[in-house]
């Protein structure tokens, strides 16, 4: 067996915010439900409190620009919905 391995190219992988919004549902529901030992808890929390953070700030930063654009005054020969 010396067959040669190709190496295909990988796709361009990317997470996205709901993918993080369902790893922290997850997490959520995996410690209500008594599934992660004590041990795991620390290492899981952190985990956790990061991605928590960063779906905050990004729906706080979401909020924001909807916010601007809304307020923001029309660009003449723009129509506005």
């Amino acid at each position: 067996m010396n067959e040669k391995v190709e190496k295909q190219p990988q796709p361009n992988i990317q997470i996205t915010i709901q993918d993080l919004m369902v790893l922290r549902s997850v997490i959520d529901a995996a410690t209500k439900g008594g599934v992660l030992g004590a041990g795991d808890l620390t290492t899981v929390g952190m985990v956790h409190d990061k991605v928590h953070v960063i779906i905050e700030e990004f729906m706080a930063k979401q909020k924001e620009a909807q916010e601007a654009e809304a307020t923001a005054p029309p660009v003449e020969g723009e129509v506005k919905e």
